[in-house]
C-alpha cells in the first residue's frame, strides 16, 4: 500500500510540477508580448508625432499589434527552448515571426500579396541583422562566462589553521 501511496504522490507532483512550467512559460509569453507591445507603440507615437503625416490609427489597429506581439512573445519561448538545437530554434522563430507579419499584413491591413511580398523583404532583412546581432551578443556572453568560470574555493577552508 505504501507504494501505491508514493507513486500517487510523485504523479501529484509532476502534475505540480507541469501546472509551475506552464506557468512559468506563460508569464514569460505575456512579459515578452508587454514589452513588444510597449516599445511598439511607443514608437508609433512618436513617428505619428515627429512626423504629423496625418496617419490615422484605430483602436483595432492596437488589439492587432497586441495580437502580433503575443505571436512575438511565443516565438521568443521557441527560442528559449534548449531541447531543440540553434538552428532549428531560429528557423521556427523566424517562420513565426513572418507568418505573422504576413497575416497582419494582408489580412488586418488588406494588401494584396504582391504588397505582402514587397513589405516582406525589408522586415526579413531586418529580421535578419537582429537576429545576427542577438547570436552574437549571445555567443559573447556564453564565451565570456566559460572562460571565468573557476572552481570554487571556500574562503573558509582554512579557518581552523590561523
Amino acid at each position: 500500500m505504501k507504494n501505491k501511496k508514493v507513486k500517487i504522490t510523485n504523479a501529484s507532483t509532476a502534475q505540480d510540477a507541469s501546472k509551475q512550467n506552464a506557468g512559468k512559460w506563460i508569464a514569460k509569453i505575456f512579459i515578452d508580448s508587454c514589452v513588444c507591445y510597449t516599445v511598439a507603440v511607443f514608437i508609433i507615437s512618436l513617428i505619428v508625432s515627429l512626423f504629423d503625416s496625418g496617419m490615422v490609427i484605430f483602436v483595432t489597429d492596437f488589439v492587432w499589434l497586441y495580437a502580433f506581439a503575443l505571436l512575438i512573445g511565443i516565438a521568443n519561448l521557441i527560442l528559449r527552448y534548449k531541447p531543440f538545437a540553434l538552428w532549428l530554434r531560429v528557423v521556427l522563430h523566424s517562420l513565426t515571426i513572418y507568418s505573422g507579419f504576413a497575416v497582419y499584413i494582408a489580412i488586418v491591413k488588406q494588401n494584396d500579396a504582391s504588397s505582402v511580398a514587397l513589405l516582406s523583404i525589408p522586415f526579413a532583412v531586418a529580421y535578419a541583422i537582429i537576429m545576427l546581432i542577438v547570436l552574437a551578443v549571445n555567443s559573447l556572453i556564453k564565451k565570456n562566462n566559460r572562460e571565468n568560470k573557476s572552481e570554487y574555493k571556500s574562503v573558509y577552508s582554512n579557518v581552523n589553521n590561523r
